[in-house]
C-alpha cells in the first residue's frame, strides 16, 4: 500500500519512516504556496530536490510531487480509496484553514477503507492549549498568520467523524507537549 505525506519539508520524516516499513510505499509531497511570511521563499522544484535528497538510495520512497493539500480530494496525484495512510507531521498549524479541510477532505476521500490519518504536533483540547511553551507559540503563530495556529482535537474529531473516519489512538507526549492522532476511514 501507499503513504502519503502531506508537507514533507525537507524530506527527513519520510527518510526516516520509510526503511522501517518497508512493505509500504511512500509518496512524499511538499506545496510552495503558503510560505510562512517570515520565512525566505523557496522554489517548489528546491523543496522537492531537497526531499529526493534526504530519500536518496531508499527504495520504497517514490519521487516527491508538489501537491496544495487544500486541493488533495481532487487532486489526481493519488487515486480515490487507495492510500493505506495520510501523513502530516508539524503541518496543521502552520498552514491556513483550507489547507486543514483539504487534508480532512483529502482523507476522506483518497485513504481506503480501514486506511489511518496520521497527525503529529501541537493542538489544544476543548479550547485549552496545555504548555507553557504551547502558549508562546500560539502567539507567535497568531503574529505570523492569523490563519495559523494549534488546532482543536475536538473540532478535529468532529471534522474526521462527518467524513467517515473515526478515533484509532491519540498519544500525548508530554516532553514535547505534541500529539499523534490517528483517524480511521470506517
Amino acid at each position: 500500500g501507499t503513504v502519503l505525506e502531506i508537507g514533507s519539508g525537507s524530506g527527513q520524516h519520510i527518510a526516516h519512516l520509510a526503511p522501517l516499513l518497508p512493505s509500504l510505499s511512500f509518496q512524499p509531497c511538499e506545496y510552495a504556496g503558503h510560505p510562512n511570511p517570515r520565512a525566505q521563499p523557496q522554489s517548489a522544484s528546491r523543496i522537492l530536490a531537497s526531499i529526493s535528497a534526504y530519500c536518496e538510495g531508499i527504495p520504497n520512497v517514490l519521487p516527491p510531487a508538489e501537491l496544495d493539500a487544500s486541493q488533495l480530494a481532487s487532486s489526481s496525484l493519488v487515486a480515490d480509496s487507495s492510500l493505506v495512510g495520510l501523513i502530516a507531521i508539524n503541518v496543521l498549524h502552520v498552514s491556513p484553514l483550507p489547507v486543514l479541510e483539504g487534508v480532512f477532505s483529502g482523507a476522506g476521500t483518497k485513504l481506503m477503507p480501514g486506511g489511518t490519518l496520521f497527525l503529529f504536533g501541537p493542538f489544544a483540547r476543548d479550547g485549552v492549549i496545555s504548555g507553557e511553551a504551547n502558549l508562546r507559540f500560539q502567539q507567535s503563530l497568531k503574529e505570523l498568520n492569523p490563519n495559523f495556529g494549534l488546532r482543536d482535537i475536538t473540532d478535529l474529531t468532529k471534522m474526521a467523524a462527518e467524513l467517515g473516519m473515526s478515533v484509532q489512538a491519540e498519544i500525548f507526549f508530554e516532553q514535547s507537549n505534541n500529539y499523534l492522532l490517528c483517524y480511521q476511514k470506517n
